[in-house]
């Protein structure tokens, strides 16, 4: 009797916890459901590719599948060693028939070494590679201050979708000068809920050229893709951001990427993780994030030692200072710039793609995330979490005083006063 009644008091302490995530699960779908028009699919296989060799070996592989339309959202394409690779396999495809289609920020092609040139472009045109430029710089070049396309999708097929953090570019492999190495990770979601992320670039494209693509035959899956589409148990729906009003999500969608965090965040009963680049909360997101640490609720954060824009690093830094004062435990990784943009909720829900807890993500930029209701896919992302900690210190009173200079803390206090401009 002793083993039974023991599995009967486990059993009846397991339940008030489960019931409890099933219903902070639900607030979260039923309030985007409502508020936004987010359609949240059920049935979805969400892999994760915690690297950018993983992504970049499977999202060649699916290019390859393709035989119908290949569609590409993109902050930044270097033209270096990854985009040559997918640069061939997207000439084959044209020339067999298969519809190409990218879209690329002016501002984010721009920034950096082994940008696409004019050149290029219309070379990859001419070779059936549609590729349009998103807010191409113009007098008095300021146009890029306002709103850019930081998203980072790719559509293959309407049956397999990439969504995540990582732009086309080498130095994702091989680290950057100032940064050393550059780490993010990315998703690979095959079932429904990538006609979702089909409906993101159709409707974004169609808005960008005048053009009228669209039909059943880009939402379909029923194309011969080998291992394409396996069954999963995820429910996931997608955030899109846009600036301003949107045909499918009429509804304040410009405020959808802060509310869906806030929602998240307030829903979280015992443990959020949070790996952000650009940690510079705007006060919502902060007061949702305190309201969590005043409940009891385990607030992890990581952050990275080293960062691409230097004023933005101390913001960050303060930031997570501040965080850190108020309860939550900080971990700061240290072999590079951990690009990566994933908030995990309670063992349940999580929520990735190209959305940084800034003020230039969640008031300016088009944007994309999914917000996924499913155990496997957020324990698999924790122990990703887990994993970076053993390469990062743990932020304290005294690792910040050790590590951060009193000048560099000074300066630190004073991005407080430039943060909605970051």
């Amino acid at each position: 009797m002793r083993p039974l009644r023991t599995l009967f008091l486990l059993i009846a302490a397991i339940l008030p916890a489960s019931r409890a995530a099933a219903q902070a699960d639900t607030a979260i779908v039923r309030y985007l459901s409502e508020n936004y028009n987010v359609r949240f699919q059920p049935g979805n296989a969400v892999r994760i590719l915690p690297s950018a060799l993983q992504k970049y070996a499977a999202l060649e592989e699916d290019l390859r599948r393709a035989r119908h339309a290949i569609h590409m959202d993109y902050f930044a394409i270097r033209y270096d060693s990854i985009s040559r690779v997918v640069f061939d396999i997207l000439r084959e495809k044209a020339r067999q028939g298969v519809e190409v289609r990218i879209v690329d920020d002016a501002f984010g092609n721009g920034k950096g070494e082994h940008a696409l040139t004019d050149k290029q472009i219309r070379d990859l045109r001419e070779e059936g590679i549609d590729v349009r430029i998103f807010s191409p710089f113009r007098f008095p070049w300021l146009n890029h201050v306002f709103h850019r396309d930081h998203r980072k999708i790719v559509v293959i097929d309407g049956t397999v979708g990439y969504i995540g953090g990582m732009n086309v570019a080498d130095y994702y492999i091989h680290g950057k000068g100032q940064v050393k190495e550059w780490r993010d990770m990315h998703l690979r979601i095959a079932g429904p809920a990538v006609s979702e992320l089909q409906r993101v670039f159709i409707n974004f494209w169609n808005s960008l050229t005048d053009e009228q693509v669209g039909g059943e035959a880009y939402y379909r899956m029923s194309f011969d893709m080998k291992d394409a589409y396996r069954a999963g148990s995820a429910l996931i729906g997608v955030t899109n951001r846009t600036p301003s009003r949107g045909n499918d999500w009429p509804t304040r969608n410009n405020r959808i990427a802060r509310d869906a965090a806030c929602k998240a965040i307030d829903e979280a009963r015992h443990h959020i993780q949070i790996v952000n680049p650009y940690f510079a909360p705007s006060p919502k997101v902060w007061k949702a994030l305190r309201r969590a640490l005043k409940r009891g609720v385990d607030v992890e954060l990581m952050i990275s030692a080293q960062g691409d824009v230097p004023f933005t690093q101390l913001a960050v830094e303060h930031s997570a200072y501040r965080l850190m004062k108020r309860g939550a435990r900080v971990y700061v990784y240290e072999p590079g710039f951990h690009h990566s943009k994933v908030m995990t909720i309670d063992d349940h829900v999580s929520y990735v793609g190209s959305v940084n807890f800034d003020h230039r993500s969640l008031y300016s930029d088009y944007e994309c995330n999914v917000m996924i209701v499913d155990s496997c896919a957020a324990h698999d992302l924790q122990a990703v979490f887990e994993a970076d900690k053993a390469r990062s210190f743990r932020l304290t009173p005294e690792t910040r005083k050790t590590r951060y200079t009193p000048w560099r803390r000074f300066r630190g206090r004073l991005t407080t006063l430039f943060r909605p401009l970051l």
